[in-house]
């Protein structure tokens, strides 16, 4: 996991550096996925201390809102 997570870091950094001028991104970090129907609870957040479970329908539900949310683009 965490050879995985240095990977991770180092795409978000290149992003971050090389796509910042020419393209709108979003980066979500959703917690531990569960498998059980969205709640409608789940909540976008630029807290970096905030954890927890989120439903997959849910991490679902606020990538699609990102799409057309120009607040969201260039942000983690």
């Amino acid at each position: 996991l965490e050879a995985a997570l240095v990977e991770k870091d180092k795409a978000e950094k290149m992003l971050v550096k090389f796509y910042s001028i020419t393209t709108d991104w979003t980066i979500v970090r959703p917690g531990g996925l569960m498998t059980a129907p969205a709640t409608g609870k789940a909540i976008l957040t630029a807290d970096n201390t905030a954890l927890g479970a989120i439903n997959r329908a849910d991490v679902a539900s606020l990538v699609a809102k990102c799409i057309d949310n120009k607040d969201s683009y260039k942000k983690t």
